[in-house]
């Protein structure tokens, strides 16, 4: 997938997810805090262009899985990861996080803004999920380069 596709359908995810048309579980807890981490600097590529890529449906419980898609995200090596939901299968804990995700997705925890999806909330409140990002909230807002990010 061309680098120029990859920021256009990126494009597109944002757009949506700021038009409220893709959204999450709802729940009472709310935040505009941004991922545990700080998110790295934001210096754009020779062209001009943040590069963001949006993923989903990521891992199941073994490592090997989910290096195919982590491989395909570096070849591409993004400014920005969004994950899109069900980062890791089946039930989202922080056991199954710290196994599989970590060992093929860990490389991007710094740079990533994390969405739950259902299978995270197979586990009571979606506990892994927060445990794992380091979260204190399901739902927060930040920015990419001049675009405004819903999560």
């Amino acid at each position: 997938m061309s680098r120029r596709r990859v920021i256009v359908l990126a494009a597109v995810i944002l757009a949506l997810l700021a038009l409220g048309l893709v959204a999450a579980r709802p729940s009472s807890r709310s935040s505009t805090t941004p991922p545990a981490a700080d998110p790295p600097s934001q210096s754009p590529p020779p062209d001009g262009a943040t590069v963001v890529a949006a993923v989903g449906d990521l891992c199941d419980e073994t490592p090997e899985t989910c290096a195919a898609t982590a491989r395909l995200v570096r070849e591409i090596d993004p400014d920005v990861v969004l994950t899109l939901g069900d980062n890791q299968y089946d039930d989202g804990t922080l056991a199954e996080y710290e196994r599989a995700y970590d060992a093929a997705w860990g490389a991007f925890r710094g740079i990533t803004y994390p969405v739950a999806g259902n299978h995270e909330w197979h586990t009571p409140a979606a506990q892994g999920f927060l445990d794992y990002f380091g979260r204190d909230a399901y739902w927060y807002t930040f920015e990419i380069g001049r675009w405004r990010a819903y999560a």
